[in-house]
Formats: C-alpha cells, structure tokens, sequence
C-alpha cells in the first residue's frame, strides 16, 4: 500500500461515491425526516436538534467530504486498493451517521463559545491536514526529491502531523453534536 504509486482511479471513485453517500444519508437525517423515522423504527421518540445544529453538522459533513476528494483525487499519489477504499468508506460512513444521530437528537440550544471554539477546532484540523498535504504534494513534484522523505513544512514537528489535523477536526465536529 505505502510506496506503490498509481493512480487506481476505481477505488477513489468508489470511496467519493461511499462518501457522497454519507452525505446523502445525513442530509436525509437532520433535514428529511430521518432522524424521526430511525426513531420510529425503535419504538422511540428522539428529540431533534435546533436548525442551527443541524446546519453546523450538515456543514461539517460537506467541509469533509470536499476535503476526501481533494485528497483522494488530487493530493494523493500513492496507490489506494480496494481494501483502504473499503475501510475508509466504511469509517466515513459510521463516523457521519454518528454524529448526525448524536447531534441531530440534541435540542440544547448552541453555547456560542463552545461553538466557536469547535468551529476554530474544525476548521483548523481542516486546514491543517490538507495544507500539509498540499506542501508535501509540491515538494515531491520536484524530481530531485524523488525517494526522499518530506521533512519540511509543519512536518518537521511531527511525522503525521496531517493526522494530527484529523484529530483537531474530529474533536471540533464531536462538540458540535453538544454530547462531547
């Protein structure tokens, strides 16, 4: 998986598609009637979200899902399989439909400081991640860093400091659902 590069345009594709779907899915969630009917088939009444909540989940699902193509289709040059694709796909999955249930289903109205500070969380872990991509991506362009670790940027504070990124973002998305 690490140091093969290809494009395997196929499991990109499927994994933009899993996730477009993810999407789809909390969309029809908070804002179709899906979180009323999900608890209908439980046999439950659920509580749904005020508008703005709904809003701020469903902006941070599309904020990640834009994020995923251009990483997957642009940033990414090492070859993905299906299996990673499959992974992926299903981690994105669960992790949208999570937070759309668990915030979604939270009528707290929103604490204006503790929005912020999810939104500054989120979009800096946003930013983060995929503007280190995005140096590293143009740094390896060059041929004379052909087969050389990339050591420059923010990365020479941490090898995975993209993932660190992800880590910023997923803690600002949690808080948004008001239940972190």
């Amino acid at each position: 998986m690490h140091g093969e590069y290809g494009r395997a345009i196929g499991p990109r594709i499927f994994l933009a598609l899993v996730h477009l779907a993810a999407v789809g899915v909390v969309g029809w969630l908070l804002f179709g009637g899906g979180l009323e009917s999900v608890a209908s088939w439980r046999g439950a009444a659920w509580a749904i979200a005020t508008p703005e909540r709904r809003w701020l989940l469903m902006g941070c699902a599309v904020v990640y899902f834009l994020r995923l193509i251009i990483t997957g289709l642009y940033l990414l040059k090492r070859k993905m399989g299906w299996d990673e694709a499959a992974v992926v796909g299903g981690w994105v999955l669960f992790i949208h439909i999570l937070f759309a249930c668990l915030g979604g289903t939270n009528p707290k109205t929103l604490n204006a400081a503790v929005t912020a500070v999810a939104l500054i969380l989120y979009l800096g872990g946003s930013i983060l991640n995929t503007g280190t991509e995005l140096q590293r991506k143009r740094w390896k362009e060059d041929p004379s860093n052909q087969g050389r670790l990339y050591t420059q940027g923010l990365f020479r504070h941490a090898m995975h400091i993209n993932y660190f990124g992800d880590e910023l973002l997923f803690t600002g998305y949690a808080m948004v659902t008001g239940t972190a």
